[in-house]
């Protein structure tokens, strides 16, 4: 009798314990903006050895972003496994309801993070550098905020003194307003410390079962210096040089991980060369379906915008600027004042300088907000550039076509997706529809990049249609935890 009632004890813990995993770690390195159009020549060509061995002995695919496919909308989908409509991320400045621009945070997201719901689950996190993480979550773990953090902020609070005594570099807003030498400097040293101090967090803390850190220095680079690649001249290897480096780094921390850690190496979004921008608002009134205010300050920043139009046609701008910069002013401060909105008297609008969206005014009515909407994503179908003939947009859609979830409150009403070598922007400071860009060169494309490799990933395995959010619901399977997201488990990459 006793035999029996042990043989039962053992069946009843087989059938009642938790699901527990072979999976020892997750290691997911961002490379924010990389693109298989350069990453796969490089890889092919041995510039980048040892990506190419976690290429050739793992698994690889595109990974589409969400629409629009920026850093802040793209890191949010990846953290929760959702859409927008469910996160409530739509962009580096949401303005629907206003014309008054809101700047979303971390605290902004709507739904879990994988790390969050990993922390519940008992499983230990290390988190750096994610965009939208400030403030930092408390979680079992270590969260160190990226952009939008306006000092170095990680939870635990009492690791700050450490990360400041490591040299934890902080990304400033003003990247782009320096001279090429000292923003590639700027970028590797950058590079350098953030994967320093990741490497040494592993060692600090060596139970982690989940670790992401984001470099961001390869998005900066292709935005500054995609134009210098194409053409030629003093930096043309820039881009290249600095993957290369790259490459070592990714070296020291997977080696740092262990042999027994699966590695991810993904992308927010794709890249390519920008040549003209589209001040979008400017569209938008000469349609009639945005209004500035009649005022003297209006009257005013007309007026400067125009002369600022005029200094940056003739090259007297970039002079302004250089010399700003040189006597360590702020360059950003030499640009021209911004229009008021009249919102009462505005059908749509848009705000935020990377912007692909539209909002419609909520006063509309019904039927008004039906018919406008379909009469500008009509004209934007057949928006042509005057100087290339070209159509600036590729496709349009709807909220409601992109979207679903309890947070569509902030969805843009329009969304689309411009022509390669242009770029939609929001603002309101230049007096032209279009222009040709000079400092910034590459611009955003949707399909990322993904690389997998490690002892539960097969080698070779075919993945269709995979997306940024389908990241959180495949660590999360591997570490035998289901939850209820949007994307899926990429189980054909997973070994069975």
């Amino acid at each position: 009798m006793k035999k029996k009632v042990i043989t039962f004890c053992v069946l009843a813990f087989l059938v009642f314990a938790p699901a527990t995993s072979a999976v020892e770690k997750v290691l997911i390195i961002g490379l924010d903006g990389a693109t298989w159009t350069t990453l796969e020549p490089w890889i092919e060509q041995g510039n980048m050895p040892y990506l190419k061995s976690l290429y050739d002995s793992g698994s690889h695919s595109s990974l589409m972003a969400p629409i629009p496919y920026v850093s802040p909308v793209s890191w949010p989908t990846f953290a929760t496994g959702n859409n927008p409509g469910r996160h409530g991320i739509y962009g580096f400045q949401q303005c629907a309801d206003t014309d008054e621009p809101r700047i979303p945070l971390g605290d902004s997201i709507q739904s879990e993070r994988v790390w969050q719901t990993l922390s519940k689950n008992g499983r230990k996190s290390i988190i750096m550098n994610l965009q939208n993480t400030y403030p930092p979550d408390k979680i079992n773990g270590i969260v160190i905020s990226g952009v939008m953090a306006p000092q170095i902020a990680v939870e635990p609070k009492s690791l700050r003194p450490w990360l400041i005594e490591e040299g934890y570099i902080v990304e400033g807003a003003g990247w782009m307003n320096t001279e090429k030498p000292e923003f590639i400097k700027s970028l590797y040293n950058t590079t350098e410390k953030r994967v320093d101090v990741a490497v040494k967090l592993m060692e600090r803390e060596p139970d982690w079962d989940f670790m992401t850190v984001l470099i961001v220095g390869t998005d900066r680079i292709q935005h500054y210096m995609w134009r210098d690649m194409e053409e030629g001249g003093q930096y043309e290897n820039a881009m290249e040089d600095y993957y290369k480096f790259v490459d070592t780094q990714i070296q020291e921390l997977v080696e740092a991980a262990g042999p027994d850690t699966n590695v991810f190496i993904i992308s927010d979004h794709g890249f390519g060369r920008l040549k003209r921008r589209v001040h979008i608002n400017w569209w938008l009134e000469q349609e009639g379906y945005l209004k500035i205010e009649n005022n003297w300050d209006n009257s005013k920043a007309r007026y400067m915008i125009t002369i600022s139009g005029v200094l940056k046609k003739t090259g007297i701008s970039e002079i302004i600027r250089k010399f700003m910069v040189k006597s360590g002013g702020d360059a950003a401060s030499v640009r021209p004042p911004t229009l008021t909105l009249d919102f009462e008297n505005s059908k749509a609008y848009t705000c935020g300088y990377y912007t692909g969206q539209i909002y419609l005014n909520p006063n509309l009515t019904d039927e008004e907000y039906r018919r406008v909407q379909q009469e500008i994503m009509e004209k934007l179908r057949n928006f042509k550039d005057p100087k290339t003939g070209m159509n600036v947009v590729e496709n349009v859609y709807t909220k409601d076509e992109l979207y679903h979830g309890m947070a569509m409150d902030e969805a843009p009403d329009i969304l689309m997706i411009y022509a390669n070598e242009y770029w939609v922007v929001g603002s309101f400071s230049y007096p032209w529809l279009f222009e040709d860009t000079f400092r910034e060169t590459g611009c955003h494309h949707q399909d990322g990049i993904m690389i997998a490799s490690g002892p539960d990933i097969q080698t070779g395995a075919i993945v269709n249609d995979a997306r940024l959010m389908d990241m959180a619901p495949t660590v999360l399977h591997m570490f035998g935890i289901d939850e209820n997201m949007d994307g899926r488990p990429l189980i054909e990459i997973l070994e069975q």
